[in-house]
């Protein structure tokens, strides 16, 4: 079970990088900046980081079952990570400009 556990740790590296550290850490810093939350279900620190963990453990079911199906795993963790990569940067923006990337692309 080991060598599944780091195989899908290698894998999702990016994931763990961008959407899970880099979003809960660029979000605490917007909203100690004055930022506030558009995510309902992210009301403090603690609930976003188990709903991060859970998401991480559900992830690990989802690659154990497209083990099989090489290119639906890589579109899956692939377009996590992208999304990660768009709240990190959307964070960013807002602790240095005041405006998320939605807000400065005119969706919000």
């Amino acid at each position: 079970m080991i060598p599944v556990i780091s195989s899908f740790l290698h894998e999702v590296r990016y994931i763990i990088f961008f959407y899970i550290i880099g979003d809960l850490i660029s979000t605490q810093a917007a909203l100690r900046l004055g930022a506030y939350e558009a995510n309902p279900f992210l009301i403090s620190f603690t609930i976003a980081v188990i709903l991060k963990l859970v998401f991480l453990i559900l992830l690990f079911v989802v690659y154990r079952s497209l083990q099989q199906r090489k290119l639906s795993w890589d579109i899956c963790r692939h377009s996590i990570a992208g999304i990660g990569v768009i709240a990190t940067v959307s964070n960013m923006l807002v602790i240095l400009w005041g405006s998320s990337l939605f807000q400065l692309a005119g969706v919000v």
